[in-house]
């Protein structure tokens, strides 16, 4: 599958309302849920997401909202993991706007 193939499979994953962050940690690459999704999101991992082979899925884990990102819509009001509805600017076909990120500042 193409890299624009996973893309695209993230994408409508979290426009389902998917709620999966990913973590890596010691280069390992995992996805952690702590928030109930819809049925249909869930469902449309089982389906495409989940049977594809280790690398395929690990590009696709890698295109979702990180653990560590503050873009994962962490509210310290809530305590709660907002699903973002779509890929962070960084993982876009578009040119970074030039500003930092959270990261590097």
């Amino acid at each position: 599958m193409s890299g624009s193939s996973m893309r695209q499979l993230a994408q409508t994953y979290l426009d389902m309302g998917g709620t999966r962050l990913v973590l890596i940690d010691d280069n390992k690459v995992f996805v952690r849920q702590w928030d109930d999704e819809p049925k249909e999101a869930h469902l449309y991992w089982q389906d495409h997401i989940e049977p594809l082979k280790d690398g395929e899925r690990e590009e696709v884990m890698l295109l979702l909202p990180s653990v560590s990102n503050e873009d994962t819509g962490y509210s310290q009001t809530t305590g709660q993991h907002e699903p973002q509805k779509h890929l962070p600017n960084a993982l876009s076909d578009k040119p970074n706007s030039g500003k930092p990120n959270s990261e590097t500042e």
